[in-house]
């Protein structure tokens, strides 16, 4: 499939206003930052009650809308984290702590991004201006559930342009990054209306043969779908994603139903079953004899459940899908790699993973917000099932600045460090003015090479000291390399403090007074 024929496939039509993109359709396209839920900080319970709040904003959406959840893995790409101080000592371990960031496959920038499209029957037929102020009060209905929780910033925000103004249309970029694109936000100049964005976006898609593998401008994309319609499962099955070295995109598409739909669905389904459990031979005689499936009047059954919940609004329902997409990077082995790593982890969380063959354009494109067209991969479930294996966990990155006041303005952070995920964090020790830390482990775990660490580190600040009492002396060395002075109790000379050793000198009365301070 070459570029020009993608285009015709690709719903993206034009910008109508900041953030917001019209559709072939008539549906209306936009879309936010997302802050995510820091699940390191949180304890399990409190991080499954934030999934319950967002499964019921999912519960408030109807059939015109549908939600995407965007994360995105790449390469962190190296920068000089610390810079030199003229120390000796100091800017060898800088250099060494900027070399072991540098190396690749070790260092990993996330994002995250929600994309909502709505698409009602009745306002088709107005005009474009009253369309794009109903899209901006439905998006201020999701935020007002979900913002809570996840953190929501608009893309591009409406109003960030005023009249013979450019902006930044940063959602384009966005949109071509799922497309493997690496491109600046173009400027957009508010007082045109850009049009052609399926043919400036569409890439060219090939493959070669029926089944075979799928190439997106020229770099192989492996598509893979998840599988596996459960309603038990652990606290998050699908976060451990998120913890692989790996190039990826997931992205989970949760087309809403109204409650009319849904119970539609469900009856439709309860048929379906109620069918699929009647012995076939007996139903033609007309006998009325033979067995039935037992799994297909169980499965009829639940639908019962589903129909009570429902009726009753407890829960809403729509259809869930979720693709994996990982590019190719100049290893030939990637996408290969890609797919080992992310059947083991998805088996272990009891799901299937589907490599998409023949069906890998129709899934690229289902993926893609805006598409929101059916597709036989995607699945009825629960909102709180939907909000289960969203990818919405997003880690703190810390502060690039030290939050002392004590310190001079725009003081960088205390140190760069790692994720248990892999992403860059900026480590800092204060709260405000207070930087009470406590460092606890068993022996051997590192924890005098981390405070012998953390003490460079602060004697990069000008004008910085550090006071260590060092019982087991894992500090000796470190204070000699640094240039610092290491005084040892109750050993004489230049060395060593001892002041009890010159009673003879100093006299008794002088020794019982320092004695008192000090107990004092």
């Amino acid at each position: 499939m070459t570029a020009r024929c993608f285009t015709d496939v690709l719903t993206w039509d034009a910008l109508v206003a900041p953030g917001v993109v019209l559709c072939k359709d008539g549906s209306l396209l936009g879309g936010w930052v997302v802050q995510g839920i820091d699940t390191e900080s949180l304890d399990p319970d409190a991080v499954q009650a934030l999934r319950g709040q967002i499964a019921a904003g999912l519960s408030h959406l109807g059939d015109a809308h549908t939600l995407w959840t965007v994360w995105q893995r790449r390469p962190w790409v190296p920068e000089t984290l610390l810079a030199d101080t003229g120390g000796t000592a100091l800017d060898v371990l800088a250099d060494e702590t900027n070399e072991i960031f540098a190396a690749r496959d070790l260092v990993w920038t996330d994002s995250l991004r929600m994309f909502l499209v709505w698409s009602p029957e009745e306002a088709t037929q107005a005009g474009l201006s009253a369309r794009v102020a109903a899209f901006e009060a439905a998006c201020e209905g999701v935020e007002s559930w979900i913002d809570p929780v996840l953190g929501l910033r608009r893309i591009d925000a409406p109003g960030s342009a005023g009249p013979e103004t450019e902006y930044s249309a940063d959602i384009v970029r966005d949109l071509a990054a799922l497309l493997g694109q690496d491109r600046a936000a173009p400027r957009i100049d508010s007082t045109t209306l850009p049009v052609g964005l399926d043919a400036l976006l569409a890439p060219a898609v090939r493959q070669g043969r029926v089944g075979g593998p799928l190439h997106v401008d020229g770099r192989r994309l492996a598509v893979m779908t998840l599988a596996g319609e459960r309603e038990v499962y652990r606290p998050a099955p699908l976060e451990p994603i998120q913890n692989l070295a790996l190039p990826l995109i997931w992205i989970s598409r949760y087309r809403a139903l109204s409650p009319r739909s849904a119970l539609a669905e469900t009856m439709w389904k309860r048929r379906t079953w109620n069918q699929a459990a009647a012995n076939l031979a007996s139903n033609i005689e007309g006998s009325g004899h033979g067995d039935r499936s037992r799994f297909a009047d169980r499965m009829s059954a639940a639908t019962e459940d589903t129909r009570e919940s429902i009726e009753t609004g407890a829960d809403g329902y729509g259809h869930w899908l979720s693709v994996l997409l990982c590019y190719a990077t100049d290893r030939p082995e990637t996408p290969d790699a890609a797919l080992r790593a992310l059947r083991e982890q998805v088996q272990m969380s009891g799901f299937t993973l589907v490599d998409e063959r023949a069906g890998a354009v129709p899934a690229l494109l289902a993926a893609l917000p805006g598409h929101a067209t059916a597709t036989p991969r995607e699945t009825m479930v629960r909102a709180q099932v939907a909000a289960d294996l969203m990818p919405v966990r997003g880690l703190w990155p810390g502060s690039r600045i030290c939050p002392s006041p004590l310190l001079p303005a725009n003081t960088p952070a205390l140190l760069p460090a790692l994720t248990r995920a892999g992403e860059l964090h900026h480590f800092n020790l204060h709260h405000g003015d207070v930087g009470h830390t406590l460092v606890f482990g068993p022996t051997g775990t590192g924890k005098s090479v981390l405070l012998g660490h953390l003490a460079a580190a602060w004697l990069r600040y000008p004008e910085a000291q550090v006071i260590v009492f060092d019982r087991g002396r894992s500090m000796r060395y470190a204070t000699a390399a640094l240039g610092g002075v290491f005084l040892e109790p109750g050993i004489g000379g230049a060395s060593g403090i001892a002041p009890l050793s010159r009673i003879g000198t100093l006299g008794q009365a002088w020794a019982l007074e320092w004695l008192s301070e000090m107990v004092r």
